[in-house]
Formats: structure tokens, C-alpha cells, sequence
């Protein structure tokens, strides 16, 4: 029985440990760097940094004063923390103009994939390395999406053999690099080859 209670305390030591870790990386000084750089993008008037940076003090106070709080459980913390960063979404949607808003979606939607998959990266990786405009990176995203969705249709199906399965997945893909010719210039599709080739040679 001690050595049950001896194992459980341990138990929840890990967690409290790692869950104090999560939070200190969630609101740590590399996740306000990268806002920090997508707002400065915006281009914003004297009047709305001071807005803006009125808005993330108070917002890091409340989060500080959240962390300090060793009497709240993980869901009642999580919900608190939630609030605090909606309150702050909304703060910062009467300080920006509506172009400023489109343009920080957009740099959101390059940057990360809500899916969790690696397509909203590599496409804000193409956009810089290509230099892709915009109607590029809507056409491009457009087709990955159908792409995502065509591949989880063909793994869902379980009529499908394994076989038929990677002859569908296969044929997806070069439907997928057609129309991305279609999509980019000649001189970036030479710069996606030559990029190729340069991988190929270090590896």
C-alpha cells in the first residue's frame, strides 16, 4: 500500500512538472516572437501598437497571475486560460482594420496547418523561396485541400484493397504535380527542380 502511494505522489509530480513545461513554452518568449513578427508585418499606426501592446501586458499579467494559482485544476485552468486569450482575440479585432485582419489570416494560414499536417508550412516555405503571389498560394491551397481530402477518402474506404489503395493514392499525387505545373511560372518550376537536385546531391 505505501509503495502504491509512494508511486502515485510520483505520478503526479511528472504531470505537474511537464504540465508547468507546456505552459511556459505555450507563452514562453519564442510564441511572442513569432506574433511579435507577424504584427509587425501589418504596418500598424503609432496608435495601434500602443493599443496592441497595451492588450498583450494585460494579457500577460492575467496569464501570470493564472500560472501563480496552485488551488485551480488542470480543466478549471484551461478554461480560464481560454478566456484570457478570446478576450484578447477580441481586443485586438477592434484595433485592427479589416485589410489587417485578411493579411494576419493569411500569414496564419502559411504558417501553420490546423490539421496538424506539414502542407501549411511547406506552402509558407514555397511562398518565400518561389516568391509566390498571392492568387498562387489560394490556387495552391485550394488543391491541397481537395488533395487531403481525396487521400482521406481512399484510406477511409475499406472496399478498397491495399493494392488498389496505392494505385489511387499514386495517381492523386501526379494529378497533384500537373496541376501545380499549371499553377507556377516556368523559371519557379526550374527553381523547385534545381532545389531538388541540390537535395539529392547532399544526401
Amino acid at each position: 500500500m505505501k509503495k502504491f502511494f509512494i508511486g502515485a505522489i510520483a505520478t503526479t509530480i511528472c504531470f505537474s512538472t511537464s504540465f508547468a513545461q507546456r505552459l511556459q513554452k505555450n507563452n514562453g518568449p519564442h510564441h511572442s516572437m513569432q506574433t511579435a513578427g507577424k504584427m509587425k508585418a501589418l504596418n500598424l499606426s503609432a496608435s495601434q501598437k500602443e493599443q496592441v501592446k497595451a492588450a498583450r501586458q494585460n494579457t500577460n499579467t492575467q496569464l501570470a497571475a493564472l500560472n501563480k494559482n496552485d488551488q485551480m485544476n488542470v480543466k478549471d485552468f484551461k478554461e480560464s486560460k481560454a478566456a484570457i486569450l478570446q478576450s484578447q482575440k477580441q481586443q485586438m479585432a477592434g484595433i485592427l482594420t479589416e485589410d489587417q485582419k485578411k493579411q494576419l489570416a493569411q500569414k496564419k494560414t502559411l504558417s501553420n496547418d490546423p490539421k496538424g499536417n506539414k502542407a501549411g508550412g511547406n506552402l509558407g516555405k514555397m511562398k518565400r523561396n518561389l516568391g509566390l503571389s498571392d492568387n498562387q498560394v489560394t490556387q495552391i491551397k485550394a488543391n491541397q485541400d481537395a488533395e487531403q481530402a481525396k487521400i482521406k477518402a481512399i484510406r477511409d474506404n475499406s472496399s478498397l484493397s491495399k493494392l488498389e489503395k496505392r494505385e489511387q493514392l499514386k495517381s492523386i499525387r501526379e494529378e497533384q504535380k500537373n496541376n501545380l505545373s499549371e499553377i507556377l511560372s516556368l523559371e519557379q518550376l526550374i527553381k523547385i527542380e534545381d532545389s531538388r537536385k541540390e537535395r539529392r546531391a547532399g544526401e
